[in-house]
């Protein structure tokens, strides 16, 4: 059955500590400002913590009468199958089940666990089974880092294939079972990547490889990339979009990722000054979320017939990263806003990808239009993107 609604949700809860000590006259050091990045956690120096609720425990959840399903049974036939992809840099334990206490019959859950603070080539033990034993829906994904793993592969002078190989035989040790659905996550593709500089096309290609491969004694195993964005205040996006007609013409690079990616997942942190514009209707709201949230797609939808290979792989695997990162004035947006507004933020976006979902993703395009957009839009543009 078809995956219909794609969605990779941030979920980043910063303390109020860091929170309170960032403001408009004291900027964050770099890199930490430069650009949309995962990253911006680590610069925060946030703690990494499993759960900042000690009243949860591993056998948290009660079973709830008709929402519960064995492993292997398929979801009820009135569903819309989704895959839902949580990035969590910190209290992944409490996410998870935070969500197995409302969990939907119809969704798959992957919710990714940082590496080690101290070497963050290796994964985290003691973890994924805690993920998995909140149901047959619930799977870990194993966050391999990308910088840390660039730093292996220089100082062992070893290839980036040979790093894929390990990260997964560092992930096995780690509890991590690709059998049960856990995988790996990269975070991150950096710019290099979309732009094309010196090798980075080709290590991206053959650390993939790698971490889908294995090294013959496991099951290869499709996983997760993130890839460094962009703000949505860009003014000027010529160059960026140049960039990525660019990459998109990269059909072998495409095709790799095809190969061993099952879920593509570009950092599109909306700015909560963008969407909250006073007297902005739903529908205007939505459709230009997804200007910012699906541009990627989009632009693969208009390409020409030589980019099929990346067109086809970004209908199947495209989750873009929206934002429910609170508060943060830097890396994932901005959302110095209230909690009660945090919480429209993160519906409205929800709602704008389930629509693109129902809309786009489910025919092929056809002619000049896009399937499931409004061609023309009456007034003037109230929520830029």
């Amino acid at each position: 059955m078809r995956r219909l609604l794609l969605l990779l949700s941030l979920f980043v809860l910063a303390s109020p500590v860091a929170a309170s000590a960032r403001s408009d006259e004291s900027p964050p050091p770099e890199p930490c400002g430069d650009g949309n990045s995962l990253g911006a956690v680590e610069c925060a120096d946030l703690p990494v913590v499993e759960s900042l609720d000690p009243e949860y425990t591993e056998n948290f959840r009660a079973p709830r009468p008709g929402r519960d399903r064995p492993a292997g049974e398929d979801s009820p036939a009135d569903c819309r199958p989704a895959d839902v992809v949580f990035y969590a840099a910190t209290d992944w334990i409490r996410l998870a089940q935070k969500l197995s206490a409302d969990a939907s019959a119809c969704a798959e859950y992957f919710i990714s666990v940082p590496p080690l603070v101290a070497d963050k080539t290796q994964p985290r033990a003691n973890q994924a089974h805690r993920i998995r034993a909140l149901g047959p829906a619930f799977h870990a994904l194993a966050e391999i880092h990308w910088a840390s793993w660039a730093t292996w592969v220089r100082d062992n002078e070893q290839t980036w294939y040979e790093a894929g190989l390990e990260a997964r035989r560092r992930m096995d040790a780690a509890g991590y079972d690709v059998t049960q659905g856990d995988t790996w996550a990269i975070n991150e593709f950096p710019s290099s990547v979309r732009r094309g500089l010196g090798t980075a096309r080709s290590d991206a290609r053959e650390f993939v490889r790698g971490l889908f491969e294995g090294d013959g004694t496991l099951p290869a195993a499709q996983g997760a990339v993130f890839v460094i964005g962009l703000g949505q205040r860009l003014a000027d996006a010529s160059q960026y979009k140049a960039t990525l007609k660019d990459w998109l013409a990269d059909g072998d690079f495409w095709g790799d990722m095809d190969r061993g990616v099952r879920f593509w997942s570009q950092e599109v942190y909306a700015d909560a000054r963008h969407w909250g514009v006073p007297g902005a209707p739903l529908e205007v709201r939505r459709d230009y979320l997804n200007d910012f949230l699906q541009h990627k797609v989009l632009l693969a939808l208009t390409a020409p017939a030589e980019d099929e290979v990346s067109r086809t792989f970004l209908l199947r695997a495209y989750d873009p990263i929206a934002n429910a990162a609170w508060q943060w004035d830097f890396g994932f947006g901005w959302t110095m806003i209230s909690a009660l507004e945090m919480q429209a933020f993160v519906s409205s976006q929800t709602h704008a990808l389930r629509s693109f979902g129902r809309g786009v993703l489910e025919a092929p395009p056809t002619g000049s239009a896009t399937p499931g957009r409004r061609e023309t839009r009456p007034g003037s543009r109230q929520a830029t993107s």
